[in-house]
């Protein structure tokens, strides 16, 4: 069925599979390599960022846990809603997601044989009227041990993850970022960044407000680790959004993570008006229940870079 694919930048996967196999390492892409060159077009925003392997991760990877579907993916702090929404589309049709995911199979874990897994997967895009075979190793970039970007609802289960490294692979080397954002997305309305400094005057709580906040714009969210034994802490979290409608506004939550239920301290909306392209904002939490919300305690720190450009963010 594939008789025709091309394969991207001349990587033969079963060759260099092979290869692995026979030397008994992993695979390590010399294309996209675990460095902040293969996240950012430009500088080294956030966090420090640890590439892992799924092994690394999680104790018994997968490639899909209890099949393939439409809900399980989350987007992660790229803010790409379109990878999502094209991922959850394609998750939902068997017959397409198996022309983009090749041999799963034999792409699939395996704990009955650990040696023969060598660290490189494969996977077929639509690209100029013709299939290209992407060759990646599986180095994923996290946080936290967290998946920084596209991931599932089970944190063993590592198809979207890998999916997305092999579309970014792609893009990185054929163009700049944001020239792929704006031939992706078409014209875009406006590109909002918004970054979470921190907060200050939680109220108290019995965990010692073990908090994390929550950024969401557009159906889409971005959500931090949990700060823990502050009432002051610092969250430094980003998110980056593809704005559509402009009327409706960015939300900040902010919750206190316990042990059976997490509970809800207050948040705070902002419009980030296109006439006010770059704001630092400090504003009181409010409730989320009542028509006129009244402020509760603490505020949150929270900077806005809005454009209709991705560079300028």
């Amino acid at each position: 069925m594939f008789s025709c694919v091309k394969p991207y930048e001349d990587q033969n996967y079963s060759a260099l599979r092979r290869d692995c196999r026979r030397r008994k390492v992993l695979f390590e892409d010399p294309l996209f390599p675990a460095t902040d060159d293969s996240l950012y077009y430009k500088g080294t925003p956030g966090p420090a960022v640890r590439w892992k392997r799924p092994k690394g991760i999680c104790e018994d990877p997968r490639l899909f846990v209890d099949g393939i579907s439409s809900h399980d993916l989350h987007q992660g702090q790229v803010g790409n809603c379109w990878f999502v929404a094209a991922c959850s589309s394609l998750a939902s049709r068997e017959s397409l997601w198996q022309k983009v995911i090749p041999d799963w199979k034999e792409q699939e874990w395996d704990p009955e044989k650990p040696n023969a897994y060598a660290g490189i997967f494969h996977f077929h895009f639509w690209r100029f009227g013709e299939w290209v075979d992407v060759v990646i190793d599986d180095r994923l970039p996290t946080v936290n041990n967290q998946l920084i970007y596209c991931h599932s609802n089970s944190r063993n289960e590592f198809w979207c993850a890998l999916v997305e490294k092999a579309y970014a692979k792609e893009l990185r080397l054929d163009e700049p970022p944001h020239t792929c954002w704006s031939s992706l997305c078409g014209y875009p309305q406006l590109v909002t960044q918004v970054h979470v400094l921190g907060a200050a005057g939680l109220k108290d709580s019995p965990t010692g407000a073990n908090s994390y906040v929550i950024i969401k714009c557009e159906g889409d969210k971005v959500r931090s680790a949990v700060q823990k034994g502050t009432s002051t802490p610092e969250y430094n979290v980003k998110g980056i959004f593809y704005r559509k409608k402009l009327s409706q506004p960015i939300t900040v939550q902010v919750w206190n993570h316990r042990v059976l239920k997490d509970e809800f301290l207050g948040q705070v909306h902002l419009k980030a008006d296109p006439d006010n392209l770059q704001a630092l904002h400090t504003l009181h939490l409010r409730d989320r229940n009542s028509r006129q919300p009244s402020n509760l305690p603490g505020t949150v720190a929270v900077h806005i870079l809005s454009s209709t450009s991705l560079m300028a963010v």
